[in-house]
């Protein structure tokens, strides 16, 4: 912004790699549908000469901008879980883009981040289909003995897409749990659904559609029957703008 410096340099990681989109280019766009591309592509050519898009630390500007990753972030607000025994740290991570543009403040004296055409998200918002090309959402396992990715899964599906096109991921808050079983439990993404994944190989071994979007952590415990419960409040909402609603406790066991 006008007075503003960058700092000389920047610190990277050296280990693990990026887990979630942090540049973004018009090459980028999603070609998930013709309808969606059209939209996308008109959104980013409504400025001339394109949104403000680039690199990693690509700033907000004057000129609106797509940003990765969003102001929710990539991983932002979602715990992580251990599995001591593989070493393997679970992170579950969001491809989805801010769209903001900053504008003088009322006082003259500095900007404000204000949404682009009414939306702060890169995304058809009405059909909550976002405008880069998938995956939108994956559970990555980090060898952190290693520093090297052990597995990444794609974590949730687009219900109104059509058939064989569903599987994208999808924009998810909330955490996971790892259980001594070989189990990584997670709910966290906005199409309301609570998943278990092979702790070893990241393959989604069991779903369940439930009231709401489980935008929490999930709880383990055994009960006096000698029964393994695992937990997840389900209510939507969220910085997801997830339009789902309940207000739902559940508990699962096996038989």
């Amino acid at each position: 912004m006008p007075g503003d410096t960058t700092w000389p340099t920047q610190p990277f990681p050296v280990k693990p790699p990026a887990l979630a989109r942090n540049s973004f280019q018009r090459s980028d766009i999603a070609t998930v549908t013709p309808e969606l591309q059209e939209f996308c592509e008109a959104l980013f050519d409504s400025v001339p000469g394109g949104m403000h898009a680039g690199g990693p630390f690509t700033h907000y500007s004057t000129t609106p901008s797509v940003i990765f990753p969003s102001s929710i972030g990539g991983g932002n607000f979602n715990p992580s879980s251990f599995d001591p025994a593989l070493g393997y740290l679970f992170v579950n991570t969001q491809d989805l883009g801010s769209t903001n543009v900053m504008v003088p403040s009322k006082d003259g004296k500095a900007f404000d981040r204000v949404p682009y055409k009414g939306s702060m998200r890169f995304w058809k918002q009405d059909e909550r289909l976002l405008c880069n090309q998938p995956p939108w959402g994956r559970l990555t396992a980090i060898n952190v003995n290693t520093g090297e990715i052990a597995w990444q899964s794609i974590l949730g599906v687009s219900d109104n897409l059509p058939e064989g096109k569903r599987n994208t991921g999808r924009p998810n808050l909330g955490g996971s749990l790892a259980t001594a079983g070989g189990l990584v439990f997670i709910g966290a993404t906005d199409d309301s659904r609570f998943r278990a994944f092979d702790a070893k190989t990241g393959k989604e071994v069991w779903t369940e559609k439930i009231d709401a979007g489980a935008h929490a952590a999930p709880i383990s415990y055994q009960g006096k029957n000698g029964k393994q419960y695992v937990v997840i409040a389900a209510t939507g909402g969220s910085q997801l703008f997830d339009p789902s609603r309940g207000d739902s406790l559940i508990a699962f066991a096996l038989p």
